[in-house]
């Protein structure tokens, strides 16, 4: 995600892992069930 550290810097540390929470549910449902989605830190998710 880019300018993410922006997002969560002008917004809070809350509204920034709502954010990653809810883009994690995102990518979960557009993969298969036997994908793993994982966030490997900041803004980087591995699939």
């Amino acid at each position: 995600m880019y300018n993410f550290k922006y997002v969560k810097d002008s917004m809070g540390y809350v509204f920034g892992d709502k954010i990653l929470i809810d883009l994690a549910e995102c990518l979960k449902r557009y993969f298969r069930e036997t994908d793993t989605v994982g966030r490997v830190g900041g803004d980087e998710f591995i699939i």
